[in-house]
C-alpha cells in the first residue's frame, strides 16, 4: 500500500508539472520506478543556468504543439542541472556529457536509446524523439552502458568531470593494462568511457578505436565514438603535408573505409576532411572544393562554415566554392538558421533568385517552428528594395 501511494504521489507530481514538460527527480531509482509505472520512455535535459541554446529550446521548442503533445504523451521528462545537482553530475560522469543542453533518452527501465546535444529546431526535435521511441520498441538500445547509475570507474575518470582535472594517456594505459577485459567485447562501460574521454591516445588505443568503430557505436553512440575517432586520425594528418594533399587525403580514406559503417561513412568522410583541410592545413578553398562533391545532409556543417564568410576577408573564389556545395545540400526541409546562412552569401554575390528561394524556405521554417523571422525576412526585403 505504501508503494502504490508513493507511485500515485508521483504521478500526481507529474501532472502538476506536465505544463512545463518536465518533472524533477533526485534519483535513478524513483525516476524510472515511475516511469514503469506510467508505461512511458524517459528523457532527461542536461543543462546549466546561463546556457544560450538551453533557454532557446525551453523558449522556442518545448512549448511548440507538436512537442508538447509527444511528450506528455510517451515521456516521463526530466530536467537537471549538471553545475548544481548531484543527479546531473552523476548523469554527466556515466555518459561523457560535455556538450549543452545534451538530451538523454532511455527506455522505461533505464537503459540510454540515444543522446544528442545542442539546440534543435522543433521538427528536428520531433523527428529526433519519434526515432528514438522506434528504436525503443525494436529493443535496440546504447548496450555498451548498463541501467544502474553506479559504475567503478577509475578515480580519475570521475575527478575529470568532478574536479575538472585532467589525466594523461599513461593513466588511462596503466589503467587499461590491468582491465584488459574491459575492451573486449562485450565492452565494459568502466574501460571504455575513460578511453573515449581521453586526449592523446597511445597509437595502440587509436588503431583500437578506428578498429572497432562500428561495435563501438553500436554499444556507445555515434557522438562519443566519432569526436574520439577524429582525435586519433588528427594524428596522422602530419604525414599528409606533401605536394598532393588532395591524393593524400583519398588515399588515407581509402584506407580506414574498410572500419567504418556505410550508414555513418558519408559523414565520417566530410568530418575527416573538415579536420584535415580546414583545422590542419588552414585551406578552406580546398575544403569547400572537396564538400562538393562527398556531401551529405549535414546543414548545420553547411551553416557553421558559411559563417566563416562573412568577413571582409573571404574571397569570391571561397563564396562560390562554399555555393557549389550549400546548394546541394540545402531544401525547405533544412534548418532555418542554415538557410539563411547560405542566402546571405548567396546574397553578396547577387544570386538573387536563389537568395530568395532559401530564404522563402527559411520564412515558412521559422512560422512552422515559432521562431524569429526577422532573418529570412530582412533578406527577402533587401532583395525586393534591390529588384
Amino acid at each position: 500500500m505504501k508503494k502504490l501511494l508513493l507511485v500515485l504521489s508521483c504521478l500526481m507530481t507529474l501532472s502538476l508539472t506536465a505544463q512545463n514538460r518536465f518533472t524533477t527527480a533526485t534519483n535513478w531509482k524513483d525516476l524510472f520506478s515511475l516511469a514503469t509505472t506510467a508505461h512511458k520512455m524517459v528523457i532527461i535535459d542536461c543543462y546549466f543556468e546561463g546556457c544560450h541554446p538551453c533557454k532557446q529550446m525551453d523558449d522556442e521548442v518545448f512549448p511548440h504543439p507538436a512537442i508538447s503533445q509527444l511528450m506528455d504523451s510517451a515521456f516521463v521528462g526530466v530536467k537537471t542541472d549538471i553545475l548544481k545537482e548531484d543527479f546531473g553530475k552523476q548523469l554527466q560522469i556515466k555518459y561523457g556529457i560535455t556538450g549543452f543542453p545534451t538530451y538523454l533518452i532511455f527506455t522505461s527501465d533505464g537503459h540510454l536509446v540515444d543522446y544528442f546535444s545542442g539546440y534543435k529546431e522543433a521538427d528536428l526535435f520531433e523527428s529526433l524523439l519519434r526515432k528514438a521511441a522506434g528504436k525503443a520498441r525494436a529493443g535496440i538500445v546504447l548496450n555498451g552502458f548498463s541501467n544502474v547509475p553506479d559504475v567503478p570507474y577509475p578515480e580519475f575518470y570521475s575527478a575529470y568531470f568532478k574536479e575538472r582535472k585532467s589525466y594523461s594517456p599513461q593513466q588511462l594505459e596503466s589503467y587499461l593494462t590491468d582491465n584488459k577485459k574491459g575492451l573486449e567485447f562485450p565492452f565494459k562501460e568502466e574501460a571504455v568511457m575513460p578511453l573515449l574521454m581521453t586526449r592523446g591516445l597511445t597509437s595502440d588505443l587509436m588503431d583500437f578505436v578506428l578498429k572497432n568503430y562500428n561495435q563501438l557505436e553500436k554499444s556507445f553512440g555515434k557522438g562519443l565514438v566519432e569526436v574520439q575517432l577524429m582525435r586519433s586520425l588528427q594524428n596522422k594528418f602530419a604525414n599528409g603535408t606533401g605536394e598532393d594533399k588532395e591524393l593524400w587525403l583519398n588515399t588515407f580514406l581509402g584506407h580506414i573505409k574498410q572500419y567504418i559503417n556505410d550508414a555513418d561513412w558519408p559523414y565520417v568522410t566530410l568530418n575527416i576532411a573538415e579536420s584535415y583541410y580546414v583545422n590542419y592545413l588552414k585551406d578552406l578553398d580546398a575544403f569547400f572544393k572537396f564538400a562538393a562533391t562527398h556531401f551529405n545532409d549535414d546543414d548545420n556543417k553547411v551553416r557553421y562554415m558559411g559563417m566563416r564568410l562573412t568577413g571582409a576577408n573571404a574571397t569570391a573564389t571561397q563564396k562560390d566554392l562554399y555555393l557549389s556545395w550549400a546548394t546541394k545540400v540545402l531544401n525547405q526541409h533544412s534548418a532555418q538558421d542554415a538557410l539563411e546562412v547560405a542566402a546571405s552569401v548567396l546574397l553578396t554575390e547577387n544570386r538573387k533568385e536563389e537568395a530568395g528561394r532559401l530564404a522563402g524556405w527559411a520564412l515558412t521554417k521559422a512560422k512552422q517552428n515559432n521562431r524569429d523571422p526577422s532573418g529570412s525576412q530582412k533578406i527577402l526585403d533587401q532583395i525586393h528594395r534591390e529588384n
